[in-house]
């Protein structure tokens, strides 16, 4: 019997030996996080073996939603890309193995909830049936009833819904007022490409407002390539740093000195020197960005294909669509594998857990928030750019269409073909991504991470392991919230708990928005992956119209600290 017919029919005959509810998707498509489920008859709970379709790693296991903190199950899609979680009788828990229930309890926190999910049985014969569809689920608490009575009302938005921009519906099309700036910086790093001349032709011809175009190219020239961009030298749209082959020093190089030439413009499109566009990629790419409602929105990927043939042809692969990156592997000197799938869902930008250098469209101000790191050679690239961006309060969201193409085949130079440094200048780079981290960011000054959030936060976000939580770290630590400084209110988005060290450096950053928190239920947060030199801290209670209300220095161990902080507010 299939779904449809069970529905039809209602439900099977035979004993149920589990149950397991069933989402097809998130809204992100990334994940799943649960942080209680229970499944009920009457007022007992009914107990059993819990299984899931994939966690995000040891400490997102599905035991977590049985635990009364704040930690969830951080769920992963199985090989059919479906959610799902799964209740079966132990072995000799009653003769029939029987799991008799009327109602479920589900709380989804965070970014990464479903909307609906399908609760399946399994019966004594070992067959699966689907018998109720649960829609309207909201981030946070849900009564699910077999019964069919609804899911119960709350009275207001809870704060984690209030705190995820990018789960509400689709904001209208972005529209410019009279004397908006609506200028994008395309940075371009081309080393010897002869295809750099079509790539800056096609932008200008498919744009909306070509008018707007400014151009930043690192124009890494040979013989051959030397004039290529003579057609534009005059075109005050253009700046152009040209600089002969031999004195390139790799990619990072290359694409710090595009960066070097933002000029406050309001977008920046970062691509490769072989790409091309599609009708009015300028003003989509601007909907789609706006239309994410973050504050600091990343959209990118890998772009499609694109070939030339025997007589010049270029021919655009149509039927890859839009593809979100995840990141298949960390080796160990620390440089990525990346590949692509299919996002389940693109009524908006979803999360990427990583970058594609060749297509990054963000806010201009990205030129000086996360500067191109010139020792980065080449491998380790993508990476430590999402790591930096990240930290930096950048939130990274794959597209909902495809706007640019990539040429993929080609036989232009390498610059390691050309270069006998390159062993070193790559040896070097890893040594900056062990720095960056399991070392000291902060000895690389401005190409370190950013202050917003934690390189643990990434890890967990994008479901690896750099090894950022077990150096230098003392593992758990227990934050206590003073509920009798902070003011209880409904409209608090996050407490930023801030850690310094006893010289008053800031050493560490965490967000909390668990609601039992949020409305001082609950006055303890427990940390993890904090820095062995935090000594200090202070709790800043956020809205979403700012920070509010006084922050006290508290001491981790017993001792007070001897000097003031040197900040504990938002740059």
């Amino acid at each position: 019997m299939g779904r449809s017919e069970a529905h039809q029919a209602g439900e099977p005959r035979g004993a149920t030996t589990a149950w397991r509810l069933v989402t097809q998707t998130t809204v992100n498509g990334f994940a799943w996080d649960v942080r209680h489920l229970r499944f009920l008859h009457g007022d007992q709970e009914i107990t059993g073996l819990l299984t899931a379709s994939g966690d995000a790693g040891g400490d997102f296991g599905v035991g977590n939603t049985t635990r009364d903190d704040a930690w969830v199950w951080g769920g992963r899609p199985d090989d059919t890309n479906r959610f799902h979680l799964t209740l079966t009788a132990e072995p000799g828990a009653a003769e029939s193995g029987d799991l008799a229930i009327d109602r479920i309890d589900l709380d989804q926190p965070g970014l990464h909830w479903a909307r609906s999910v399908e609760l399946e049985r399994l019966d004594d014969d070992g067959e699966w049936h689907a018998v109720r569809h649960f829609g309207d689920l909201r981030c946070g608490h849900n009564e699910l009833f077999l019964d069919g009575r609804p899911n119960p009302p709350v009275k207001a938005p809870s704060a984690q819904q209030a705190n995820a921009p990018r789960v509400a519906p689709p904001a209208p099309a972005f529209r410019f007022g009279r004397f908006d700036d609506r200028r994008i910086l395309v940075t371009i790093a081309a080393y010897r490409d002869p295809e750099l001349p079509n790539t800056i032709a096609d932008a200008i011809a498919q744009a909306a407002y070509p008018e707007h175009l400014r151009f930043a190219i690192c124009h890494q020239f040979d013989d051959d390539t030397v004039g290529l961009l003579d057609r534009w030298a005059d075109d005050p749209r253009f700046s152009i740093d040209a600089v002969h082959h031999s004195e390139s020093r790799g990619c990072g190089w290359a694409r710090h000195r595009t960066f070097a030439m933002f000029d406050d413009e309001r977008y920046l499109l970062q691509i490769d020197a072989h790409t091309r566009f599609a009708a009015r990629w300028d003003a989509r790419f601007i909907d789609m960005l706006e239309s994410t409602g973050a504050e600091l929105p990343i959209l990118t990927t890998y772009p499609s294909r694109y070939t030339i043939a025997d007589d010049g042809e270029v021919i655009f692969d149509l039927q890859a669509g839009v593809q979100q990156l995840y990141v298949e592997q960390v080796r160990p000197d620390l440089t990525t594998v990346q590949r692509t799938r299919l996002p389940a869902d693109l009524r908006r930008p979803g999360p990427s857990p990583t970058l594609a250098a060749g297509l990054i469209f963000t806010r201009g101000r990205f030129c000086r928030d996360v500067d191109y790191d010139p020792e980065i050679y080449f491998a380790g690239e993508e990476i430590s750019l999402a790591a930096r961006a990240f930290t930096s309060g950048y939130d990274l969201l794959y597209p909902t269409e495809t706007l640019i193409w990539h040429l993929y085949d080609h036989d232009h130079p390498k610059h390691w073909e050309d270069h006998s440094t390159h062993s070193a200048a790559h040896a070097d780079a890893m040594a900056r991504l062990r720095t960056l981290f399991q070392g000291d960011a902060a000895t690389l000054g401005k190409y370190g991470l950013g202050t917003v959030r934690s390189l643990v936060e990434f890890e967990r976000y994008a479901g690896i392991d750099l090894g950022a939580s077990r150096n230098g770290t003392d593992g758990e630590l227990t934050i206590t919230i003073d509920r009798s400084v902070i003011e209880p209110r409904d409209d608090y988005t996050s407490f930023v708990v801030v850690l310094f060290d006893d010289a008053g450096n800031e050493v560490h950053r965490h967000e909390v928005v668990a609601p039992d928190v949020l409305d001082l239920s609950r006055a303890t947060v427990r940390l993890r992956g904090t820095p062995k030199s935090a000594q200090h801290y202070v709790v800043l209670p956020l809205t979403r119209s700012g920070r509010i209300g006084a922050t006290f220095l508290r001491s981790i161990s017993s001792v007070r600290p001897a000097v003031a902080p040197r900040f504990v507010g938002r740059r």
